[in-house]
């Protein structure tokens, strides 16, 4: 391992050598999923998903490499002998696996980032914990299951070739992305080329030969090739310039406000594309190998998003809070919802609702590990959330004319303002206090920013909880008002009524 890591320092440049053995094993994936859609045979293209994993895997990890083997093999013993209580069993087994790894990292006196086997055991964690949570929903009635539970059940276990590719998959071991097992399964059978939209003109007209499907995957899988490398470039360029150590610097500390913001968002969007470029160069190799294929969309094209890990707009440019939460680390995102969150909300109840919530960022804290950073962020970013999801409620009625449509100019208005709100929020500030592994450098930036980051959001919170309690307790008077006088109206419309026929049978008479 020495031999290799001194040919991997020379090409450096300066950076961890680990940062350019796994940004390398990254891009080895592009040459080798053209190579696998060559395959033909399903159990070759399995083979061929492992071997080059396991390839990689030593390279980046060496001896570190077995406690991945190890857990993997845990696991499927204990779903092939159908352990009792096995969903919960693969839960404890993995997490307590992954606790002793990242105790390790965090007893290690160097702070700064560096690539262990800790991050391709996480990704292994959710793929373990899917399959398992997929395999109690095959025993399930399908009538009571909803979203990727319903579509993502397996009835029967896997082979032990199918569980090792699944997990072994070279297009994913080191960086991502996350997957079910059912996708990867249609993947390698190639039976996910077959169109499966709902309309039956758009089936007729996009029923597409698979050669003719790959053929646009490789100029998919080009544009997020191109754009990685244009995250490496800003990676680059901008680590020369901002780091920890400048901004929390007694000059930034004395600046104004937008100069110390400023650079804030800019460190922020180092540290982001340093992530782009793991995240799209994954995703751009999964793209060309087929596996990135979603099916036919509305509009009769081809969509390639199936592994997306991050949307770059609602990210970098976000109106609300949600914005960042939900397309940032996008399948991450969609595991928590998935197998966290719908889990335990799963009948319309408040406290379930809220329970859910933050079981759901708890687990996502603790699978990241147990840096300090991890844990302050998230009661840092719980309430802004809400602040913003409250205020934007509280404001839709302002944004509409009195015919109750849309004013453009005050939407534009509000979602500008808001955009540039949220984006030095979530862009700026909780990137940069989300990989702050220095404890003395996080308290001195909570000092700089306590006042918007802090205290902002909970006045917003009481503020408007306090209107719409006060706002309740006028209205309900005129509400009662107006029923008893609407009672009365309907008391004298009778009177009128009988009044009137007693008065029409008497003419009659």
């Amino acid at each position: 391992m020495d031999i290799i890591d001194k040919q991997f320092e020379k090409i450096s440049f300066g950076q961890p050598t680990s940062h350019i053995k796994l940004i390398s094993m990254a891009f080895l994936a592009y040459p080798l999923a053209l190579i696998l859609r060559q395959i033909k045979r399903t159990n070759i293209r399995h083979l061929f998903a492992i071997i080059p994993g396991f390839f990689i895997m030593i390279i980046l990890f060496g001896l570190r490499s077995l406690h991945l083997i190890g857990i993997s093999l845990l696991v499927y013993l204990i779903l092939r002998f159908n352990f009792p209580h096995k969903l919960m069993c693969v839960w404890v087994t993995t997490f307590t696996w992954l606790s002793y790894l990242h105790y390790k990292v965090e007893s290690n006196p160097d702070p700064s980032y560096k690539c262990e086997v800790t991050g391709s055991f996480m990704i292994m964690t959710l793929k373990l914990i899917s399959l398992a949570s997929n395999l109690i929903d095959g025993e399930k009635d399908p009538k009571k299951l909803r979203g990727l539970a319903k579509i993502h059940r397996i009835q029967k276990m896997p082979s032990f070739l199918e569980f090792i590719s699944y997990l072994f998959y070279f297009g994913s071991l080191s960086i991502g992305p996350i997957y079910d097992f059912t996708p990867y399964k249609n993947f390698i059978t190639r039976k996910m080329f077959v169109s499966n939209s709902n309309n039956k003109k758009l089936m007729k007209k996009n029923q597409l030969k698979e050669n003719e499907i790959l053929k646009k995957a490789n100029w998919e899988g080009l544009k997020i090739l191109l754009l990685s490398l244009c995250s490496l470039f800003l990676y680059m360029l901008l680590a020369k310039k901002f780091n920890y150590d400048m901004v929390t610097s007694e000059n930034i500390q004395n600046s104004n406000f937008f100069i110390r913001h400023l650079n804030f968002y800019l460190l922020g969007f180092y540290l982001r594309n340093r992530y782009y470029l793991a995240f799209m160069n994954t995703e751009g190799a999964n793209i060309i190998a087929g596996f990135g294929y979603n099916g036919i969309g509305e509009d009769g094209t081809e969509r390639w998003d199936r592994l997306t890990n991050v949307k770059l707009k609602p990210t970098e440019l976000p109106i609300h809070s949600r914005d960042y939460l939900n397309n940032w680390n996008y399948q991450v995102h969609l595991w928590m919802k998935n197998y966290v969150y719908f889990r335990i909300y799963t009948k319309p109840s408040v406290f379930r609702k809220s329970f859910g919530q933050l079981a759901t960022f708890f687990f996502s804290s603790f699978w990241h590990g147990f840096r300090h950073c991890y844990y302050l962020v998230y009661p840092i970013a719980l309430p802004f959330d809400y602040a913003d999801r409250t205020l934007m409620k509280a404001v839709q009625p302002l944004l509409k004319d009195k015919d109750g449509k849309p004013n453009k100019t005050r939407v534009f208005i509000y979602e500008t303002t808001n955009r540039i709100i949220v984006t030095l929020y979530w862009s700026g500030t909780i990137t940069i206090f989300f990989v702050c592994y220095n404890f003395k450098q996080m308290i001195i930036l909570l000092k700089m920013v306590y006042m918007p980051v802090i205290v902002l959001p909970w006045i917003i919170i009481i503020v408007l909880t306090l209107k719409r309690f006060i706002f309740k307790k006028k209205r309900s008077k005129p509400e009662t008002g107006t029923k008893e006088s609407n009672g009365k109206d309907k008391t004298s419309n009778i009177e009128i009524r009988e009044s009137t026929g007693k008065k029409e049978t008497k003419k009659n008479k």
